[in-house]
């Protein structure tokens, strides 16, 4: 049984401003204003230019906010105060839907506030707010005819701010601005003045296009089962070197043209173990940009437009998309990361891959290409193929890394003399090469006194003709034999010469090759084909 005894007031109390005062910051505040303007103009159809001007005063400390959208017709006055309430369509492409987000900005921004607006030709109202009218538990708000202001415009004084100015947000709320409305600023009749100043487009859309290994852009729909219908593009791919310095690499979301969320690297988009992986330098070459457009009441983003709705219905049914997208290009980008100069970043033309799904809702595979194989520098791969023989023989750990610096070496750019320095390593290597065979692996180890009279005596020669009557005959090879005679006059020309020459590269090569000929032979040690795999 239910028995009507009666009805309770729901009418929300004031104090609901000062609770999320101190969840504002600055420029989040600052762009629920802009989204107003932006939803004002497109509801008059974009077809003129939106100006949106903002000055910011760190003397007073004060904001004024100013835009030509069309101004506030006066049944619709009571939005500009009522907390949810809004004449934004909810099944329309707007930024705003909650009718929350201005009345809470302003708040937060700032304890006088004034509001004036003039629709179309008519009159102009003013509303003023401060903190006597937020202490108060009436919700009735004086309105005032004033002298007029643009036609069709909105203008917002805000004085003595909650969050003040600083050199900081001076700095850093131009490049916020241009990243949040970016694709606005781009391809719409809409300016943003800072002052005077403009604020040009900041976008996420520079890549790189290696070859087999392009970007690609996923396209889609979403129907929801109230008839509504979400239409999203999913990029991913490798950036370019600009933006690759910038630190772009991550996940960037965009709702009905708005930047919502930039750089996401959280496990719900795939940055952990099994998926993309964690976030790690490695991966920092991958970026991954979803745009969604539809229905405002279908945008998974939260309240504060600040970041992604995880549980959202319209992110989880594109999550499985975007996390395959953001996995493939994080493991190629850790795949080509250490060869990236080469192997990325010179391929700054090229296409994307566009796919377009042919169902709504439509889970068909999209085949990638296959990841490269792992590649390891020259050095990574010495050292790895080597393991036993170090453990089980640790004197040739040496011997590894003289021929791993070799190759450092000749691969340094800035350096006029690396040939020479080169050439000295391969010395100072293939000589305690000697020593090392003489004292570890002959059958009978030399003292230290005998090994000492040896290199006193005769030098390298002696001790490399010893070493000779020790290998079986003809082991070493007339070809390497040159080599090495070759090599050791050289080496003398840059100790006892007074005038020397710069080795070319291709006699480093040749006595590097005759070396490391000669170590395989006495130890083993497996030099495999010289660069990257």
């Amino acid at each position: 049984m239910k028995e009507h005894v009666g009805d309770v007031d729901g009418t929300p109390e004031k104090r609901m401003y000062w609770s999320i005062i101190s969840d504002y910051g600055f420029d989040t505040a600052l762009a629920e204003l802009i989204d107003n303007a932006i939803d004002n103009w497109s509801k008059q159809g974009r077809a003129d230019e939106l100006v949106v001007e903002l000055v910011l005063n760190d003397q007073d400390q004060s904001i004024v906010i100013s835009d030509n959208s069309g101004g506030v017709p006066e049944l619709g006055h009571s939005n500009l105060v009522s907390p949810g309430s809004s004449s934004n369509d909810p099944n329309g492409s707007s930024i705003g839907v909650f009718g929350v987000g201005s009345k809470r900005a302003v708040v937060a921004l700032a304890k006088n506030i004034r509001i004036q607006t003039r629709h179309g030709h008519g009159a102009t109202f003013q509303f003023d707010i401060d903190e006597q009218w937020l202490s108060e538990t009436s919700w009735a708000l004086p309105k005032f005819i004033t002298d007029s202001i643009a036609i069709g415009s909105t203008k917002i004084d805000l004085s003595r701010l909650r969050i003040p100015i600083t050199q900081e947000i001076a700095k850093t709320i131009p490049d916020r601005l241009a990243k949040i409305y970016g694709k606005f600023l781009s391809h719409t009749k809409f300016r943003l003045l800072l002052g005077r100043r403009l604020i040009k487009p900041i976008t996420f859309d520079s890549w790189s296009f290696p070859t087999g290994y392009e970007p690609i852009c996923l396209r889609g729909k979403i129907e929801d089962t109230e008839g509504g219908v979400v239409d999203y593009e999913i990029k991913g791919g490798l950036m370019d070197i600009g933006a690759y310095k910038r630190g772009e690499y991550g996940v960037y979301c965009y709702c009905n043209g708005r930047l919502i969320a930039e750089a996401v690297r959280d496990p719900e988009v795939g940055f952990v173990s099994g998926l993309a992986g964690l976030p790690h330098s490695e991966a920092s070459l991958a970026r991954v940009v979803c745009e969604i457009s539809g229905p405002a009441k279908l945008m998974p983003w939260n309240s504060f437009k600040t970041g992604i709705n995880y549980h959202h219905k319209t992110f989880r049914a594109i999550r499985e998309r975007l996390i395959e997208k953001v996995s493939y290009y994080a493991s190629l980008s850790r795949r080509l990361a250490k060869h990236k100069e080469d192997e990325v970043f010179r391929f700054t033309t090229g296409e994307f891959r566009d796919i377009q799904l042919t169902k709504t809702g439509d889970v068909q595979a999209v085949s990638l290409p296959p990841l490269p194989r792992v590649k390891r520098d020259y050095v990574d791969r010495l050292l790895t193929s080597n393991r036993s023989l170090i453990r089980d023989k640790p004197w040739t750990l040496g011997l590894i890394e003289s021929i791993a610096a070799v190759e450092i070496m000749t691969k340094q750019r800035n350096l006029q003399t690396k040939n020479r320095i080169a050439l000295l390593l391969l010395d100072s290597a293939f000589e305690i090469g000697l020593k090392e065979f003489l004292v570890h692996q002959n059958k009978e180890p030399l003292r230290e006194d005998e090994l000492k009279q040896i290199f006193k005596s005769g030098g390298r020669p002696d001790a490399w003709i010893r070493v000779k009557k020790l290998l079986p005959e003809n082991a070493i090879g007339s070809v390497v034999e040159t080599k090495i005679e070759h090599f050791y006059k050289l080496r003398n020309k840059l100790v006892h010469q007074i005038a020397t020459t710069e080795p070319a590269l291709a006699d480093v090569q040749s006595s590097r090759d005759a070396v490391e000929k000669v170590m395989n032979l006495l130890f083993e040690i497996d030099f495999g084909p010289w660069g990257p795999d």
